[in-house]
C-alpha cells in the first residue's frame, strides 16, 4: 500500500515551457522554463512558478487568463497533467514541450479558469459527478486544503471502499462518509472526535497511526466500536494521548489485528472475552517505543482460540495473572522482552499448551522459570541477569559420578540454559510414558528444523557440555553402542557475538551443521536463527537436536564420528567458542531426582 501510495503521489512528468512567439517582447528570446509537475496536480496551478520566469518578456498592461497549448493544441486545465500527458503523447517526450499563453484566452473552446479556486471548485464538482463510480480515495497532506467542502461529496460516494487521509484537521465533514467503507486509514491527521466510527458498519481496517492529541477528544478514549461488528484490523500505533479503550471491543468477534504500538499514555489494556474468537495477534511495540505504563495483561474471560501472538514488551508489567494465562491455550509466541519490573512468571506457565517461543530478553528481575509446556521450541533469555540455576546442578555436582565433570558449575547463565533444557526434555519422556510421540519433527524450506533453542546472555561454553572447541566447528568420537534406544540427541551449543565494528545493533543469522562421519557422510541441516536486533554483546546459543530428527536425514545412525560446524550469514558475527554431547534418558531422571530432593530438603528447613 504505502509503495503504491507513494508511485501515485509522487509521480510527476519533467515540463519544459515555452512562451508563445507572439507575447515575446525582448531579445533574445526568453530561455524555456523547465518544471517537475505532478501528475496528479494541474497546470493552473504552476503559473506561480511560471509568470515570473516570463514577466521581463511579456508586454505591458495586465495579462489575460493564463492557458497552455500542446503543438497548437488548447489544453484543458481541469484535466490533471498526467492525464493530459498520457492522452496527447503516443509515444512520450521527455521533458513534454508546452507553450503558455498570456494573451487571447480561447475561452470558445475551454471554459474560463479563474485561477487556484476554479481548480479546486472543478475537482469537487468532477468529484460530484463521477462519485458513484468512486472507490478509493488517498488525499496526502496539502497546505491551506479546507476538508469542510467535501461533506455533499461524500454523501454521493456510495460505492468508496478505501479512503486515505494524510495530514488534515478533520472536521465533521467525515461524518457523511458512506457506509460503505471497508477501509479508513487517518495518518498523521486529527479529529474532533472519532464518532464516525459508529456509523461504519461495513468498515473491515481502521487505522490511525502517530494520529494527533485531538484524534480522542476531550475524555482521550476510543469510540464505541459497537457499530463496527466487521472489524478486522484496528491499528492505533502512535496515538501517545490515548488513555482507555472503549470496552465494546470486546464485542468485536471479527477482530483479527489490534495494534497499539506507541501508545504511552495507555494505562490499562480492556477485557477480552471468549466472543473474540477471531483474535490472532495483540502488538504494543516496535523497534523504538512500546506502551510502557501497561501494568498487566489484559483480563481474559474466556478461551482465546486463536489468539497466537502476544507482544507485552516494554511494559511495566510486574506480575501475570495466573487467571488469565488459563485462557491462552492457542499462544504461539509470548514476547514480555524488557519488562524491567517483571520478576516472577505464574506457575500455570504449563497451561500455555501451545507455546513455542517465549521471549523474556532484558527482563533484569525475573529469577526463576517455572514448568514450561513441552510444546516450547524457542526461549531468549538474554540479558536475564537475575535468572537462577536450579538449585539441583550444586546437588549434581557433588553426588553425580561419573558425571561431575557435567556439573562443576561456576557459570549462572549456563545452569540457566541447563536447567531450561532439562525441563524441556523431562516433558519429552513424561510424553513417553504416556505413549505420546517424544518429538516432532516440522519442515521449513526443505531444512530440518531443531526441536529446542535457548539464547541467553553469556561467553563462555557451560562446563556441562563435554566436548567444547575453540571455534566455529567441532569432531567428537562417538563411543561404542552410543546409539542406544535410552539415546535421546544432541546438545550443541555455540558461543557468538556481533563484532565490535557494528555501530549499530544488527539482524544476522546463524545455523549449525552436524555432519555424520563414516562411510557415506550424510548433512544434517539444523534450523536457521535469527537474533533479531542483536547488540555488540556476547551471547550463548544452545540447541537440543532430536534423535527422530538426527534418523529423519541420517538413517539409523551408523556412524562413528559427527562434525558440527557453526555458520553464519556476516562476518560481524563471530562464533568464539562451541560444544557438543550426547543427551540420554538417565540423565534426565537423575537431575528430576535430585532437583525433588532438593525441594524436599527445601520444605523440611521451612
Amino acid at each position: 500500500m504505502e509503495e503504491a501510495q507513494k508511485y501515485v503521489w509522487e509521480g510527476a512528468i519533467p515540463l519544459q515551457i515555452h512562451l508563445h512567439e507572439s507575447e515575446v517582447t525582448t531579445l533574445p528570446t526568453p530561455p524555456p522554463a523547465l518544471i517537475l509537475a505532478p501528475r496528479i496536480g494541474y497546470l493552473p496551478l504552476l503559473v506561480p512558478q511560471i509568470k515570473p520566469h516570463f514577466s521581463n518578456a511579456l508586454p505591458p498592461g495586465s495579462p489575460d487568463t493564463v492557458w497552455f497549448d500542446y503543438n497548437g493544441l488548447p489544453l484543458k486545465w481541469y484535466i490533471p497533467t498526467g492525464v493530459l500527458f498520457d492522452l496527447l503523447c503516443a509515444e512520450p517526450e521527455r521533458p513534454w514541450n508546452l507553450t503558455v499563453h498570456f494573451r487571447g484566452y480561447p475561452s470558445n473552446i475551454l471554459v474560463p479558469c479563474e485561477g487556484e479556486d476554479s481548480v479546486k471548485w472543478s475537482f469537487i464538482n468532477s468529484l460530484k459527478e463521477a462519485s458513484e463510480a468512486i472507490q478509493a480515495i488517498a488525499l496526502p497532506w496539502k497546505r491551506n486544503f479546507k476538508f469542510e467542502e467535501f461533506p455533499e461529496v461524500f454523501l454521493k460516494m456510495s460505492n468508496l471502499r478505501l479512503l486515505i487521509i494524510n495530514g488534515f484537521d478533520i472536521p465533521d465533514a467525515l461524518d457523511f462518509a458512506p457506509n460503505s467503507l471497508k477501509y479508513l486509514s487517518l495518518d498523521y491527521s486529527s479529529l474532533k472526535c472519532l464518532h464516525l466510527v459508529s456509523n461504519q458498519r461495513s468498515l473491515f481496517i481502521l487505522t490511525c497511526p502517530l494520529a494527533s492529541l485531538n484524534i480522542f477528544g476531550k475524555e482521550k478514549r476510543t469510540p464505541d466500536f459497537s457499530g463496527v461488528p466487521r472489524l478486522v484490523q484496528l491499528k492505533f500505533g502512535g496515538c501517545s494521548n490515548l488513555v482507555e479503550i472503549h470496552p465494546s471491543i470486546g464485542q468485536l468477534s471479527r477482530l483479527k489485528y489490534l495494534d497499539l504500538i506507541c501508545c504511552v499514555s495507555l494505562t490499562n489494556l480492556p477485557s477480552m472475552s471468549a466472543e473474540m474468537q477471531s483474535l490472532t495477534t495483540i502488538r504494543l511495540y516496535n523497534d523504538v517505543y512500546g506502551c510502557s505504563k501497561i501494568r498487566s495483561l489484559p483480563k481474559f474471560t474466556g478461551i482465546m482460540k486463536s489468539l497466537s501472538e502476544l507482544y507485552m514488551d516494554v511494559t511495566a508489567i510486574k506480575k501475570l495473572a495466573p487467571s488469565s494465562i488459563k485462557y491462552l491455550t492457542a499462544l504461539t509466541l509470548f514476547d514480555l522482552s524488557y519488562c524491567g519490573n517483571l520478576k516472577f512468571l505464574p506457575c500455570n506457565m504449563d497451561n500455555l499448551r501451545s507455546l513455542e517461543k517465549l521471549i523474556i530478553s532484558g527482563c533484569l528481575r525475573l529469577k526463576l522459570l517455572p514448568r514450561l509446556p513441552s510444546t516450547i521450541r524457542y526461549i531468549d533469555a538474554r540479558y536475564c541477569y537475575s535468572l537462577e540455576p536450579s538449585p539441583a546442578l550444586v546437588k549434581l555436582s557433588s553426588l553425580l559420578q561419573p558425571y561431575s565433570q557435567w556439573f562443576p558449575y561456576n557459570e549462572s547463565s549456563g545452569g540457566v540454559a541447563f536447567t531450561i533444557l532439562y525441563r524441556f526434555l523431562q516433558g519429552l519422556l513424561c510424553q513417553k510414558t504416556v505413549n505420546e510421540t517424544s518429538t516432532k519433527r516440522k519442515e521449513d524450506e526443505g531444512e530440518s528444523i531443531t526441536e529446542f533453542q535457548i539464547i541467553i546472555h553469556g561467553f563462555d561454553i557451560p562446563s556441562w557440555l563435554t566436548h567444547q572447541s575453540v571455534g566455529n566447528s567441532i569432531s567428537i568420537e562417538l563411543p561404542s553402542n552410543w546409539c542406544n534406544c535410552k539415546w535421546m540427541g544432541f546438545a550443541i551449543c555455540a558461543s557468538a557475538s556481533a563484532s565490535a565494528s557494528a555501530s549499530k545493533p544488527i539482524r544476522i543469522g546463524i545455523r549449525a551443521r552436524v555432519i555424520a562421519l563414516g562411510d557415506t557422510p550424510q548433512n544434517n541441516y539444523v534450523s536457521k536463527l535469527l537474533f533479531g536486533m542483536m547488540p555488540c554483546e556476547d551471547n550463548i546459543w544452545l540447541l537440543y537436536l532430536s534423535r527422530d530428527n538426527w534418523f529423519a536425514t541420517v538413517g539409523n545412525g551408523e556412524c562413528s564420528q559427527i562434525k558440527v560446524i557453526f555458520e553464519t550469514d556476516d562476518s560481524a558475527l563471530h562464533v568464539w567458542e562451541c560444544g557438543v554431547n550426547l543427551l540420554y534418558e538417565q540423565d534426565v531422571d537423575e537431575f528430576n531426582q535430585t532437583n525433588a530432593q532438593c525441594l524436599i530438603e527445601k520444605l523440611r528447613r521451612v
